[in-house]
């Protein structure tokens, strides 16, 4: 189970690092160099029914090995200055036998993979230069900012 990203524009970070005095952004697979900008941008984790995503996805979970399962997966909301998510990035899916309580931390005991997708999710978000601002009101509910790209170093 993967995670996946969906971005517009060119600010995506990718897997890098920050530069010693933290104004350039090092994109691993573009091995390049971006400046950041003074603008932030916010991630905060939440829990998705992967059903509630399209009616084929809640037939497929309905019909599915799992007779009665719900499948679920974090996601990553992106927000930059606007209320509206402007990105997702999402974890893997993973099972439980009923709807996921809300004020439960993630437990193997009854959502067999929910804390290795939580803790796979943060790495990535790690790797992709987000910084730990918070906690939400749920136990899986972190918040983190980043500063935006605002362009490649000239070669």
């Amino acid at each position: 189970m993967t995670s996946s990203a969906t971005r517009s524009g060119n600010d995506h970070h990718g897997h890098g690092h920050y530069s010693d005095d933290q104004r350039w952004w090092w994109n691993e697979s573009e091995h390049r160099w971006h400046r950041l900008s003074d603008e932030t941008e916010t991630l905060e984790i939440v829990l998705e029914d992967v059903g509630d995503r399209s009616w084929i996805n809640g037939v497929l979970s309905t019909l599915g090995p799992q007779s009665g399962s719900r499948y679920y997966r974090f996601v990553g909301l992106i927000r930059a200055g606007d209320p509206q998510p402007t990105a997702r990035v999402e974890s893997g899916t993973f099972s439980s036998p009923g709807p996921v309580p809300a004020e439960l931390p993630p437990s193997e005991q009854w959502a067999y993979g929910m804390s290795d997708e939580l803790d796979q999710l943060r790495k990535r978000l790690a790797a992709d230069g987000w910084v730990p601002l918070g906690r939400g009101s749920r136990p899986w509910s972190y918040t983190y900012f980043r500063p935006r790209l605002e362009s490649a170093a000239p070669c």
